[in-house]
């Protein structure tokens, strides 16, 4: 009877690490506001103390999950006018400079003092300019054009 109480013990304990790392994995989802006034749509995925920042939840989140690990927080939003940001009527705000305004945006709103940040394709402009622009708020700017079994190392976990 003990053993089968301590099995059960176990048990339970292994669902709750289980339940903890799904929880991490399929995080909270909200929106941000731009400094001019825009809703970005996000979701942050784990609560690891190395924060990474990964522009177009839309199209990117699902491939690059695999960065997730316990030493991360992993922060995906959909840039202005896409996916499930705000939708704007007024063009010339969409540029490349509003999204690098936005990346700032949403590194300030988590109070990450620094980050890595993955751009794919147009936003590793984006991710490089930010890079330019607040270098010491960058841990790591990694433009990519990597294909999803090539992206755990696009920002390697640390021991």
């Amino acid at each position: 009877m003990k053993r089968a109480r301590v099995n059960l013990t176990l048990f339970v304990v292994d669902m709750l690490v289980v339940l903890a790392a799904f929880d991490d994995l399929h995080g909270e989802q909200q929106t941000i506001e731009t400094d001019d006034g825009y809703r970005l749509a996000y979701e942050k995925v784990g609560r690891g103390s190395d924060p990474v920042i990964v522009p177009a939840r839309l199209f990117l989140a699902e491939p690059f999950r695999g960065l997730w690990s316990r030493q991360r927080t992993i922060v995906f939003y959909d840039m202005r006018d896409r996916g499930r940001s705000e939708s704007i009527q007024d063009l010339s705000k969409i540029s490349v400079e509003n999204d690098v305004r936005d990346l700032e945006a949403v590194r300030r709103n988590f109070k990450f003092e620094r980050v890595s940040i993955v751009g794919y394709s147009y936003l590793g402009l984006v991710a490089a300019l930010y890079a330019m622009e607040h270098p010491e708020h960058v841990k790591a700017s990694r433009p990519t054009w990597a294909h999803s079994a090539e992206i755990r190392n696009v920002v390697p976990v640390r021991s």
